[in-house]
């Protein structure tokens, strides 16, 4: 996992990665790196939004796959 800052944002860039040989889901626990709440994700290679979620996000990612996304602090 690799957490930034947004320039100018309370927003932050994630990047999820699978290390292992077998496709499998990768997740992400908000409260490790960032204030308890809700938080909008969107998919910046799919150019997606993937919705609003609380505790955790987690993505499906191919073996040595990654994915890069938005993370926006919702009320």
């Amino acid at each position: 996992m690799w957490l930034a800052d947004v320039p100018g944002s309370a927003d932050k860039y994630l990047a999820l990665f699978n290390l292992t040989t077998e496709n499998r889901k990768v997740a992400f626990r908000f409260e490790d790196e960032m204030p308890r709440g809700k938080f909008a994700v969107r998919d910046l290679w799919a150019h997606r939004d993937l919705g609003v979620f609380e505790d955790d996000f987690g993505a499906q990612l191919d073996p040595h796959g990654a994915g890069l996304y938005r993370i926006t602090p919702r009320q």
